[in-house]
């Protein structure tokens, strides 16, 4: 095997918490080449993680006019082994027809069978290992085993920034900065505006800049009303691209969110991080936690009727701004 390919085609969190692929990789097969297949949105974050020798545009794949053009495109690749970390159908298909020698993916798509010669079985649904566990668990389609715990694979999982001082202007030399991310773009639940709006009027501003950060499409439902009611947050919402929002969030001391791509990333980068997280176990920490030597999770006390009897989830309700306040305050230092 001499030229690998890790395909992972979805969003943000996703692909830092398959970012462990890449060591064990490397580690097993350090003269190989690798190559990674993902968003062009990515491409910064899979080299700011280092060890991928090339990086392969989705985008520019799926932009090809015709099956023929894209399954030319792979070949000229020269890849002879390809792990689908995220499972796409077309994407199976297109390495087949590629002849492309060792194809890896989950025996759970029934798709994998036909266009798939090593499909070891990992089953997500019921799993108690974390999603970056379950990623390593492809390795055994390559005959590798790579179980590490997740406290080692805070060790592994390490994200370097490409320009770290370009953004320490904006950051207070005598206060504890904090980056807020209240929204998640609907990929997970989360506190209430109100909720943070509460945690962040509960900081004392002579010891805290508070940054808020998130996209552009949850502006009216975020950011506004909290600028409106939070007069001294910093709006950092849709200002940076992800390049720059990694160099600019490895500053922080601090950063709180639901389970989004951004907790990952400050996980990864080392910060201080506190994910918001519901009962729901399949949407929970031991599942969807962040991974890094100063990240940590919280859920709510108590049960959820909306979770146990499939109504509607009240979890976040449940999660209080003074179990919030508790661990940024062993963060900085201060009492509350």
């Amino acid at each position: 095997m001499k030229h690998f390919l890790i395909s992972r085609t979805d969003n943000i969190g996703d692909v830092v918490l398959s970012l462990p692929l890449i060591h064990f990789i490397k580690k097993n097969f350090p003269d190989a080449k690798l190559s990674f297949l993902g968003k062009g949105l990515v491409s910064c974050l899979v080299h700011a993680y280092g060890g991928v020798d090339e990086f392969v545009s989705y985008e520019e794949l799926q932009g090809l006019a015709s099956e023929d053009k894209r399954v030319r495109y792979i070949k000229n690749l020269k890849i002879d082994t390809v792990i689908h970390a995220y499972p796409r159908r077309e994407l199976a298909r297109l390495f087949w027809l590629a002849g492309v020698a060792c194809r890896v993916g989950t025996s759970r798509r029934f798709y994998h069978w036909y266009y798939c010669n090593r499909r070891p079985d990992v089953s997500r649904k019921k799993s108690v290992l974390h999603e970056s566990q379950l990623n390593l668990k492809l390795l055994e389609g390559l005959g590798l085993r790579a179980d590490p715990s997740l406290n080692n694979l805070k060790s592994i999982l390490k994200i370097k920034p490409s320009q770290k001082e370009k953004f320490r202007h904006l950051m207070h030399q005598k206060k504890f900065n904090l980056v807020v991310h209240p929204g998640s773009r609907g990929s997970s639940r989360h506190w209430d505006l109100q909720q943070f709006i509460d945690f962040i009027n509960a900081l004392d501003p002579k010891r805290f800049k508070v940054f808020i950060t998130g996209d552009g499409g949850e502006k009216k439902s975020f950011r506004d009303p909290i600028l409106s009611r939070c007069s001294y947050v910093v709006d950092a919402f849709d200002l940076f691209s992800l390049k720059d929002f990694i160099n600019f969030l490895s500053l922080a001391d601090g950063f709180v969110s639901g389970s989004t791509g951004p907790l990952h990333l400050a996980a990864g980068l080392g910060v201080n991080s506190l994910g918001l997280y519901p009962l729901d176990t399949s949407l929970g920490p031991r599942r969807w936690g962040p991974v890094g030597q100063n990240a940590e999770a919280l859920c709510p006390v108590g049960v959820c009727r909306g979770c146990r009897f499939f109504g509607k989830c009240t979890c976040m309700t449940l999660l209080k701004k003074e179990s919030v306040l508790e661990k940024v305050q062993q963060w900085s230092g201060h009492e509350f």
